[in-house]
């Protein structure tokens, strides 16, 4: 009665919103509109279509802004309140935005819609919900979604005149409500009468299937608690592997980097022998510079000793010349005197004037000497001071000898004691080879441990097998005895629908008969809405009945074929249906997968290609077939609220 009252209620609110979409539908609106909630809760939708995410609700009496308008839905603006999700390396901690274009989803995951986008420096309000990779925050303003139009009265509707108009036609839907809950009394009764009947003959074959539901469910849990336990013996064994090849990559490892430090301990000793070799070279090297310096300052000592001898002989022809030029004054003085004399005594004029031209002679051959004596003297000095730059040359080349051989000295050792760390150097690599050759051997030890506990877990692996073989038997023995209460069972249940289906028939007749009957009373509008209403029931009864049908023959037909499997003594082979193929590009989703979706299936590696589905698999290792076109199948699950369905992979070739 509950069920058949849901659905008189259902279409009395189908009533309403055909009329509300009617009358929004006989005006023309621009955008953006103004417009009222007219339902207790309005759920908003990240996209078009009740498949997509729920982001929240409006209550009756809401105002709302429409921007646009897709079929059935209103793209209206969004409250502060709504929350969406963004991926932590999208903003900062302040919520600024840090990409050119992030996308806002309506849950922590790519796999959730994304219905809308903001731009790089868009300020966020972040709350404390958050995810390793997810961010949760208050839409920004001016974001939309979705909600459905025939819930929004649009144009400025006052509160009041949309409640009085709301109760009008919920006072009229009440009527036919209650009109049709009469009738549908009454098919209940003749549906109660025949279900009895029916239920009668299916108690008896309901209690064999029941006991042989108990005896497999028994089986069931004995067969997966045994496959628990294998798979446990084959995780443990996997992981013993996975030690041993760990092991063997890190004795690889080891070896290498040893080999690399043997390499560098050479490469350092062929180092140091060659700075060896330079430091001996650079010391013959500073003792010839030495040797030239030392013969450098004998050559400047003796230059010295030459000049000062040659200053001192310089200094004697000096003296001599001031002696000459001293007789020269002294002979000038006597002639003078002479010539006086002369004057005043003019006999001895001619005695003295001999001695005169003597003297004169004497003076000029003294002048003469005085000269050469000046030239030779300006000649010395320019040979001394020749000397002297040469002198001056030897000790400079003498002193950057000596510098050079300072730094050559420096040079020496700071080789010397970049040798000695060379060395040191040497000394600890040979130490870390030992410690590498020692962690080598007990890698080695561990990975025998690990080879010998592998070999244990697959003979464990191996007996839990053979027990699951022996359970398997065990269980399709159940099976066969479950498929012949089954058989008994599923009869009784077809008796039952066939009856319960004939009460349905009679129950639309009269529901048709007593809608004929009032459609002569009502006018054409109202007729054509009641015939709606109507042609709804009859689908919708009409498609629970075949739905019902449809089961009853798949079960029956299953319940065949299980027993055609489990039958030894039938010759014929039963043909399984295959699982879901699909053929495209495998993406991976990279750090947005989980442990329900690992990869996407577009329908070609072109950018912008439809996606399929999601893929993940526990069986195959996926990644080795990433970025390739390939065929997959499996079993297709639709979790709820996901965007596509999720494909559990158990084959895959390459398309």
């Amino acid at each position: 009665m509950i069920r058949h009252l849901n659905s008189y209620l259902t279409a009395i609110i189908l009533v309403f919103a055909s009329t509300v979409g009617s009358l929004l539908a006989q005006t023309e609106y621009s955008w953006p509109k103004e417009g009222m909630v007219i339902a207790d809760k309005l759920t908003i939708r990240a996209k078009p279509g009740t498949h997509f995410e729920s982001l929240g609700s409006f209550s009756r009496g809401d105002k709302v802004v429409a921007i646009g308008k897709y079929e059935n839905w209103l793209e209206v603006k969004l409250p502060d309140s709504v929350l969406c999700w963004v991926t932590s390396e999208a903003v900062d901690a302040n919520g600024i935005v840090l990409m050119d274009s992030c996308p806002l989803y309506s849950g922590p995951a790519v796999v959730f819609t994304s219905f809308g986008k903001v731009k790089r420096g868009t300020k966020l309000a972040l709350v404390e919900n958050a995810s390793v990779n997810w961010r949760q925050a208050r839409v920004p303003e001016g974001t939309t979604a979705w909600v459905s139009a025939q819930y929004i009265m649009l144009g400025k509707v006052e509160p009041a005149q949309a409640t009085a108009q709301t109760k009008n036609e919920a006072a009229d839907n009440l009527d036919k409500a209650k009109s049709a809950e009469a009738k549908a009394k009454e098919a209940e009764v003749k549906a109660v009468e025949a279900k009895v009947v029916a239920e009668a003959r299916a108690n008896a074959a309901a209690k064999a299937a029941l006991d042989a539901e108990n005896k497999r469910k028994a089986a069931e849990e004995k067969r997966l608690a045994e496959e628990k336990r294998i798979a446990d013996e084959k995780a443990k064994a996997a992981e013993a592997a996975k030690l041993a090849k760990e092991a063997e990559e890190k004795r690889l490892a080891e070896e290498k980097r040893i080999a690399d430090e043997k390499a560098k301990a050479e490469e350092a000793a062929k180092l140091a022998k060659e700075a060896e070799e330079k430091r001996l070279a650079e010391e013959k090297r500073i003792a010839d510079e030495k040797a030239k310096a030392a013969e450098a300052a004998k050559l400047a000592k003796e230059a010295e000793e030459k000049r000062l001898a040659e200053e001192k002989r310089i200094a004697e022809e000096k003296a001599k010349a001031d002696e000459a030029v001293k007789r020269a004054e002294e002979a000038q003085k006597a002639a003078k005197e002479a010539e006086e004399k002369r004057l005043a005594e003019e006999k001895r004029i001619a005695d003295e004037k001999a001695k005169a031209a003597v003297a004169v002679k004497l003076a000029e051959e003294a002048q003469k000497v005085a000269k050469e004596a000046e030239e030779k003297r300006l000649a010395e000095e320019k040979r001394i001071a020749d000397e002297k730059a040469k002198a001056e040359e030897a000790a400079k080349l003498a002193e950057e000898a000596q510098k050079a051989a300072k730094e050559a000295e420096e040079k020496r050792i700071a080789e010397e004691k970049r040798i000695e760390d060379e060395k040191v150097k040497a000394e600890e690599v040979a130490k870390q080879i030992e410690e590498a050759e020692k962690k080598r051997i007990e890698a080695e030890k561990k990975l025998a441990e690990n080879k010998a506990k592998m070999e244990e877990a697959e003979k464990a692996a191996k007996e839990a097998e053979e027990k699951l073989k022996a359970l398997q038997e065990a269980e399709k023995a159940a099976k066969e005895a479950e498929a012949k209460a089954a058989k008994e069972a599923v009869a009784a249940v077809i008796t039952s629908v066939i009856a319960e289906d004939a009460a349905k028939k009679d129950e639309e007749k009269q529901d048709a008969k007593a809608e004929n009957d009032k459609e002569s009373k009502e006018d054409t509008a109202k007729t054509e809405k009641t015939e709606e209403v109507k042609e709804d029931d009859k689908k919708e009864a009409n498609s629970k009945t075949e739905g019902d049908k449809k089961e009853t023959d798949s079960k029956t037909e299953d319940d065949k074929q299980e027993t055609a499997e489990v039958n030894e003594e039938s010759p014929k082979k039963v043909v399984k249906p295959r699982p879901p193929e699909f053929s495209g590009y495998l993406v991976p989703l990279g750090p947005h997968a989980t442990n329900l979706a690992t990869h996407v299936l577009y329908v070609s590696p072109v950018k912008g290609s439809k996606a399929i589905c999601f893929v993940v698999s526990k069986r195959i290792p996926l990644d080795s077939w990433n970025k390739k076109m390939v065929k997959v199948s499996g079993k297709l699950n639709k979790p709820e609220n996901w965007v596509l369905p999720v494909l559990d992979a158990t084959g895959i070739v390459n398309d």
